[in-house]
C-alpha cells in the first residue's frame, strides 16, 4: 500500500521499522502491515492529514498484563521528561533516541520506566516499555547509530512467540525541587 511506503521510508524505513513480515492484510478491523518493530494501521478516515497511517500498539499489546509501577510525579527538565498520562518518564539515551525518531507520534507514552529484560534468547537488555514499541540499550554499540534499537515486538506479536521476563525496577524517586 502506498500510505505505509510513505510512511515507512518518512521514518526511517528499515533501521527504524525493520524489514517487512507480511504483506498488507485485514487485522482488528482495518488494513495493517506487519514488520519486525512495528504494525503499522490505516485509517482512512483520517485522509488528508499525517494520521492516515499510524504504528499499532505493539508495546501495550505485547505487556498486556503485565504491572509496570508509575513513577512519582516530578517536574521535568531537557534530561528527564515525566508523562503525567502514563505516570512514567523517560530520560537519557531513549529520551534522546524518542525525540530523534518521530516521539509521541511514532512511540506514543512511555508505559514502563527503564529495567533490565532477560529476553527469550538469553540476553539481558536494558529496556523501555511504550504504547508502540519497546526500546533496548545495546551497550556493545554505545557510541554508534544502532546504541538504541526498537525490539522486535511486532514480530513477536505476529508470530505469537513468548515474552521475556524481568520485574521492572521500582522507579527512582526524583527529588522535587
Amino acid at each position: 500500500m502506498k500510505a505505509f511506503f510513505g510512511y515507512y521510508n518518512a521514518l526511517g524505513g528499515l533501521s527504524l521499522f525493520g524489514r517487512p513480515i507480511s504483506g498488507v492484510m485485514n487485522y482488528n478491523g482495518r488494513q495493517v502491515q506487519w514488520f519486525e518493530r512495528a504494525r503499522l494501521e490505516y485509517f482512512p478516515e483520517f485522509n488528508g492529514t499525517p494520521y492516515v497511517v499510524q504504528s499499532g500498539l505493539a508495546g501495550r499489546e505485547f505487556t498486556d498484563g503485565r504491572d509496570f509501577p508509575p513513577q512519582q510525579f516530578f517536574v521535568s527538565t531537557p534530561e528527564l521528561q515525566y508523562f503525567p498520562e502514563t505516570g512514567h518518564a523517560i530520560g537519557g539515551l531513549f529520551l534522546n533516541f524518542w525525540r530523534a525518531n518521530g516521539g509521541m507520534a511514532v512511540f506514543g507514552f512511555p508505559i514502563s520506566e527503564e529495567f533490565d529484560e532477560a529476553l527469550p534468547d538469553g540476553r539481558t537488555l536494558r529496556v523501555q516499555y511504550f504504547e508502540r514499541a519497546r526500546m533496548e540499550y545495546h551497550p556493545e554499540l554505545a557510541g554508534t547509530s544502532s546504541e538504541i534499537q526498537l525490539g522486535h515486538l511486532a514480530r513477536a506479536l505476529y508470530l505469537n512467540e513468548a515474552r521475556p521476563v524481568g520485574v521492572p525496577i521500582a522507579p527512582t524517586m526524583v527529588p522535587m525541587p
